[in-house]
Parts: structure tokens; sequence; C-alpha cells
């Protein structure tokens, strides 16, 4: 080497290195990446989960830098911010910023956002070969199947394609996917292939038919038992069963556990019953009254068709009626308020199943107005025809009652709480006390309270005392108007029923209402739970050819619709036309039972007494 040469080697190693340094250095690099890609093969083969993609289902999220509960605004800002840096023009890697974009373009879409979400809470019960442990398990199905087919197979030797949901043996396929799934995961999300996130879709032919068949043949088996239990003469309802607990519980509390009935026909001391009205039993008789008879429907809720209802009227003017089935106590024991005559004979009527009965007594003084029907009783209490209105709006209930012209204003009492009212008016209205009506407590509502707060304010009732004329005849007569004010709707009311207070307007008893028709009277003692006003009416239309008939709480409170569907008002009933559909059955059931007694005593006596008729008639009818 020349002198002159050495200058430039010492220059150049002074300032560059060498080519042969280079390529020390370049193949020292190269040997550590080989080096840390086996170490990495290494890892995978020693740790399986490696090998999964996005095992824990966060991939995409970790790809942004977000969380799972991040916006759409923070995901567009996260993408832009790591697209700066890992866009490959600006010196990024081409494969992470596929991720990215592929992060991005699921995320920002909220369809495919939702499914890779649930997605991620599947891979929970995911079963995957090689990395998750086989659940365990699932094998007896299969023997049983095997059993089934009559094959003796050795389940040691036996081939076995698993679940591939959750790696039991399988015993079904997918009919989208072809996926294989056994009866555990029949309930579980799968995906397989191009087919997305679904549930198992098992192809069965006939299955269908076969699931209508067997409930055809269920229900055709309930229906014929509930006919075999209707033609028990014994047969009774859920609701009537639960009629004739309450009835046993309250004769028990107001007879008193194993009290003898009293005699009716005895000179001594009443039991307090006797003489005191209770609303618990009350219910189960109404009354009506015209110029000469006393019409009385009783309902017995422990009646049955093979057991006797025992009626008895005793001690003497001011008998004690007791109605009594057999091995039950008494329906009715109560003293009448007012004289019968006794020597008049009583009618009776029965139904077949024996669950009710009507009564027609004569009064021992003809065109005598009867207040109340026992000692006791408030005025007018349980009878067909009541001595005021009542109209009922979302704000208020007006009652009126009508009085003599020579009433004063100072001669009324009126006394209204959150029970009910009274009013007194001295020779006119004795102890005309009325209760409030309640809807029974829910027992589904576990509330502390579950019941709504009274409907009416007692503090903000008015009365006044007008003067009006009677049409026609201009005789003037006195109203006793008393405005009782409801409450305000509560806020589930009218958040959920357009303001209506949910009061005796809107409240139904099962076995009552109709279907769909809600509506049950402001009172108590004015509501028919048994259907006896229609008894009463058709009594007393067969008597006289006319009978008062009120309007039935749903028809009044909530009319049909249309033109010509009006509020139904209380009239007085002169046609049969203007008679409720159970008037009409009652009235010709009772017209038949007539003509049946009249055939039979004609018989008896011979044909005299159609003689009679002709007599009085007179003369003979020919055809």
């Amino acid at each position: 080497m020349a002198l002159s040469d050495a200058p430039r080697w010492r220059s150049a190693r002074a300032g560059a290195a060498h080519p042969r340094a280079r390529l020390h250095v370049q193949r020292s690099v190269r040997e550590r990446i080989e080096m840390d890609r086996a170490n990495d093969r290494a890892r995978k083969r020693d740790d399986p989960w490696s090998r999964v993609d996005d095992i824990t289902g966060d991939a995409h999220y970790v790809a942004l830098g977000v969380e799972r509960d991040a916006t759409a605004h923070e995901i567009r800002s996260a993408y832009r911010a790591k697209a700066r840096v890992c866009h490959p023009d600006k010196g990024g890697d081409a494969r992470t910023f596929a991720k990215l974009q592929l992060a991005f373009e699921t995320l920002s879409d909220p369809g495919r956002r939702s499914t890779y979400d649930l997605l991620a809470r599947e891979f929970e019960y995911r079963y995957i070969p090689g990395v998750t442990v086989r659940a365990r398990g699932g094998e007896d199905l299969i023997l049983d199947d095997l059993e089934r087919l009559g094959l003796d197979l050795d389940p040691g030797r036996q081939l076995v394609v698993l679940c591939e949901v959750c790696g039991r043996p399988s015993n079904k396929t997918c009919y989208v996917c072809d996926c294989r799934f056994c009866d555990f995961c029949t309930r579980k999300m799968h995906w397989k292939g191009p087919h997305g996130l679904h549930y198992p879709v098992h192809n069965a032919p006939g299955s269908m038919a076969r699931k209508i068949a067997e409930k055809e043949l269920e229900s055709k088996t309930l229906e014929d038992g509930r006919a075999r239990m209707i033609e028990d003469p014994n047969y009774r309802n859920d609701l009537e069963l639960a009629e004739a607990r309450a009835f046993k519980e309250a004769a028990a509390e107001i007879y008193g556990l194993g009290a003898k009935p009293c005699d009716v026909n005895g000179s001594g001391d009443v039991p307090h019953h006797v003489k005191r009205y209770d609303h618990r039993l009350g219910k189960y008789y109404a009354w009506a009254q015209t110029e000469r008879k006393v019409h009385i429907a009783v309902h017995v809720p422990t009646g049955f068709q093979d057991k006797k209802v025992h009626m008895e009227i005793g001690g003497g003017h001011f008998g004690i009626l007791r109605i009594q089935a057999e091995d039950s106590a008494p329906v009715v024991e109560r003293r009448f308020a007012f004289p019968v005559d006794q020597n008049c004979p009583v009618d009776t009527m029965q139904t077949q199943m024996r669950t009710k009965m009507l009564i027609t007594l004569t009064k021992a003084t003809p065109g005598e107005t009867w207040t109340r029907l026992f000692e006791g009783d408030p005025m007018y209490a349980r009878c067909l025809q009541q001595p005021y209105a009542v109209q009922e709006s979302n704000t208020e209930a007006v009652v009126e009652v009508e009085l003599p012209f020579w009433i004063e204003g100072s001669d009324c009492r009126v006394h209204v709480d959150k029970y009910g009212l009274r009013v007194e008016v001295p020779n006119e209205i004795d102890n005309l006390k009325r209760t409030f009506f309640r809807p029974a407590r829910d027992p589904s509502d576990k509330r502390k309270h579950p019941r709504d707060p009274d409907c009416f304010i007692p503090e903000e009732t008015a009365w006044s005392l007008d003067r009006e004329t009677r049409v026609g005849t201009d005789e003037p007569y006195n109203v006793l108007m008393i405005c009782l004010v409801k409450r305000q709707p509560t806020m589930n009311e009218t958040q959920y029923k357009k303001g209506e207070i949910q009061d005796n307007r809107h409240a139904e008893i099962p076995g009552m209402n109709p279907s769909n028709c809600k509506g049950i009277r402001l009172f108590v003692e004015d509501c028919d739970r048994f259907g006896m006003e229609d008894s009463l009416q058709a009594m007393c239309f067969m008597e006289t050819g006319s009978t008062w008939r009120p309007a039935k709480p749903w028809a009044k409170l909530h009319p049909g619709r249309g033109p010509d569907k009006d509020p139904e008002v209380d009239i007085v009933a002169t046609e049969v036309d203007q008679l409720p559909r159970g008037a009409k059955l009652v009235l010709e059931s009772l017209l038949q039972s007539e003509e049946t007694r009249r055939e039979d005593l004609n018989v008896e006596c011979g044909g005299m007494v159609t003689a009679c008729e002709e007599m009085i008639q007179g003369g003979p009818r020919y055809d």
C-alpha cells in the first residue's frame, strides 16, 4: 500500500463505517430478529391461547386505545390520532394500520358494534379445541340415544363428534351453518363460516304438527274434565268457592263458633245479630215492595243441589226470618222491621242448584211504605228503589234526595267522613247511612301501602236545599243536594290512566260485571253482586205490571259507543222490553211455574178452578 493511501484510509475510518463493519452489524440484527421469531414460535407452542385471535373480544378497543363504553366521538378521535402515526405514508406498519382500520369500521357502525360486543360475551362459553377445556358430561345422552336405537356399542371405542360450542358429545346439527351442537347448547348462540352470530336451528320434520296435536289433546282433555265437573250437581267454580269461604268466616264471627240458631218462636231475648245490620251478610239479600207485597231475593252461597234450604218465619207480626242451608250457618236470621200478615201464605221459589231463594210476603197494612226490611237496617238498605239519585264525574259525586217542601235547611243533618255519609231529617229520613265503595287490595301488589288514597275529601263537602217544581203539576218540593269533592289524580293515574281517578267508576267485581265492562255503584249497600235485582224486578212486574228499573252501573257510567248509545237511566218499566235480560228470564220461569201450579191445582180440584175462572170472566170460552 502506498503512503498516499494512508490518510484516505484513516479519514474513512474516522468518518464513516467500513463496508465490512456495516455487513457485520446487519448480520447481527437479522440474527437477533430470527431469534425473537423463534422465541415467539416456541412461546406460542407452549401457550395455545396466543394462537387465538381476539379471545377476549376486545381487540378492536385495544387497537384504538379506548374503553368498551367509549362514545362515537371518542372512537373517531382515537382513530384519527392513531392513523397519523400508523399510516404507511407516515412511516407506520401496514399490518397495524389494517387492524386499526378494521377496528374503526367495526366500532363506528352501531349494528356491527353491538354484534361484536355480543360476540365478546359469548366467548366466555365458547369451546376452542386445544385452548379451552372441554365441558364435562353429556356422554349419557349419547348412550341413551344409542340404547333407544337398539345399538349395543362400546363407548370407549367409538368415534364421537363433539359439540362445537361446549365440547360435549353432540347430537344435533344446525340447519343454518352445519355446526354440531348438543342439548346443553340449544339456547346458546354460535357462529360458523360466513354465517353471523345466531341461535341453533334444528330441522325436525313433523315436530310442529306433533306439538300442535299434543296441545289440542291437552286442551280437549281439560275441556272434557271441565264438562264432567259441571255435570256434577255440587260443582262450584273458584269464585263461588271463595264466596262460600268468605261467608263461613263472616258467619262464624257474627254468630259465634258453635252457636245454636235462635228460637224464632220463643219469647225470650233474641241474639244481638237479629237486630243488627252487617254488610258482610247484608250483601246476600235484597228486597222490593209494592202496595200489598214485599218481595225478597236471597243468595245462598253454601247451597247445593243435594242439600235442602230451610225457610222459617216465626215470632208474631214482627217475625224473625231465617234462611239456612243444610249443614251451614244461617244466611239470614233477622227480625222484620214492619208487621207481616200471618193469615196470608208465604210464596217461595228456589233455583235448581239451591243457591237462590225468592220469597213473597204480604204486608199487614196494605199501602204502608216500608223504609227498611229488618230491624236495625239503615234506611232503605238493600232496597230496589232508593230515595236518592247519584251523579258522578271525575271531580265530584252529587247525591240528590227529594224532601217535602216544608223542610227547612236547619232541619237537615249531613255528616261525611272517609268511610261514608249519613243524612237525618226529622220525621222524614231516619238514619240514611251509606258506605263508600273501596276497591279490594290486590294480593299480587307487594307495596307497603298498595291502596290508593281515599277518593273523597270530607272537609270540602258542601250541601244545599233547593226548591223545585214538578213538571205538569207545579207541585213544589225540596231537593237536598250533597256535593262530594274528589281528590286530585295521583301521578300514576295522570301518567297511565289519562288523569282518571280509579274509583268505583273503573272498578270491576268478577262474576258481577260482564266481560270488558267496568263500573260499580258508589255505595256498598247498593251493589248487586249476585243478580238479585233482576229477580226482584221480575217479581214486581208479574204482580203489578210495572217495576222500578235501576240502571246498571256499567251502562250508566260507561255507555256504549255510537250516536244511539246514550247512558242508561233509572226508569219505571211498564213493558217487558224495558226489563233487562236477566229479569226477562226470571219472569219467564215465574210464569211457567205459575202455570204448572194452576194446572196441578185444577187437577186436584177436578176442574173447579177453570170453571170458577170462566164464571168470573163472563162464561165459558170456546175456541
